[in-house]
């Protein structure tokens, strides 16, 4: 990201992160902490059932939107960007599984090794995003098509998704964050609508979504829930772009909001470590409300949220000598290189 002073960022896109990533750490401890997606019959005297399959529906929103954000932005590959990335990583996984062996009574120096590498069993977003950020630049390259090229692609890829959809296939993959990169892109060339098509648009793709949970629930249909929260689902993907595009047409800037949304990566590494037992240590708050009180899921989110981003401002600190000495490094390494090359 530009570091420019002409350059400001719109805040109405990182308050939509910030939303984003509350809905994520709310969406994966309502499903642990209630079983939804191991449900085979529904328990109708469970009266806040329905408001729970909404809530953790309305999460399954969340990761289609920040890669299509990531899209309509698009990448640049930047050496300490990158780096700082991996030093997150490493930090919430090996570094903390360490600091918190003391209070793990299932500490495993196998695991340690596992965790040296990040190998986190919910940790599939980061490392696909890792993968797509180092490709980038060939990606960028190689999605500068003429119009009517870039949208057969588009559509090829929609279509592959509807199938997947259907198959019910697995969206944890490479694929589905390099499709919706591409969607993202595609999002910024062709779509300008006017508020009006873009609301219409959220409506009717709601309505589908949200219908199909109701008819889940009213007909006692829990296998219908895996197509509802799937990702390749085409009307999360429709609603997903509806929603990114309406944001962009609020413009304000707020320094407080463009500070907080810095913690996004932080908190998404932090809330979802299983080895250490932070994950099942911070699922204990979720569980312990049998009837479903959404505001407190919302409220422990957000404050998890910020007790990430304090804990990434203490890191980035005891961390930023050696993020800059690395950077430089590498930088220096790559720009000797470029001179041999052209010489």
């Amino acid at each position: 990201m530009s570091t420019s002073p002409q350059i400001q960022r719109n805040s109405s896109i990182e308050l939509l992160r910030i939303i984003l990533m509350v809905l994520i750490i709310s969406f994966h401890f309502i499903g642990d902490a209630y079983g939804l997606a191991n449900m085979t019959t529904y328990n109708y005297s469970d009266d806040t059932l329905l408001s729970k399959l909404v809530a953790h529906g309305s999460g399954i929103l969340a990761v289609p939107c920040f890669i299509l954000l990531t899209g309509y932005y698009g990448l640049n590959f930047k050496v300490k960007k990158f780096i700082n990335i991996l030093l997150q990583c490493f930090t919430y996984s090996f570094i903390l599984y360490w600091i918190l062996a003391y209070f793990n009574p299932n500490f495993s120096i196998k695991i340690a090794t596992y965790q040296f590498f990040c190998f986190q069993p919910g940790w599939w977003f980061i490392w696909c995003y890792i993968i797509l950020y180092l490709l980038s630049p060939v990606i960028n390259k190689l999605l500068n098509f003429p119009p009517p090229l870039f949208l057969l692609i588009t559509f090829t890829i929609i279509y592959i998704q509807v199938g997947f959809w259907i198959r019910t296939q697995t969206a944890l993959t490479l694929f589905y964050i390099l499709s919706m990169y591409v969607l993202g892109m595609g999002a910024k060339q062709y779509i300008h609508w006017n508020t009006k098509k873009l609301l219409a648009t959220l409506i009717l793709s709601g309505l589908c979504f949200y219908g199909m949970i109701l008819f889940s629930y009213y007909y006692d249909k829990p296998s219908i829930m895996r197509f509802v929260c799937s990702y390749y689902n085409p009307f999360v993907t429709a609603m997903c772009i509806a929603i990114v595009m309406l944001t962009m047409k609020i413009k304000f800037t707020s320094s407080i909001i463009n500070w907080l949304s810095n913690g996004c990566l932080a908190a998404y590494l932090l809330h979802y470590e299983h080895q250490s037992g932070l994950y099942q240590y911070l699922l204990h708050f979720f569980e312990g409300y049998a009837r479903f009180p959404y505001h407190k899921f919302i409220i422990y989110a957000f404050l998890i949220y910020f007790g990430a981003i304090v804990i990434e401002k203490i890191r980035s600190k005891f961390m930023s000598g050696l993020l800059f000495k690395t950077s430089a490094y590498v930088e220096t390494q790559i720009n000797r290189y470029s001179r041999v090359e052209t010489r």
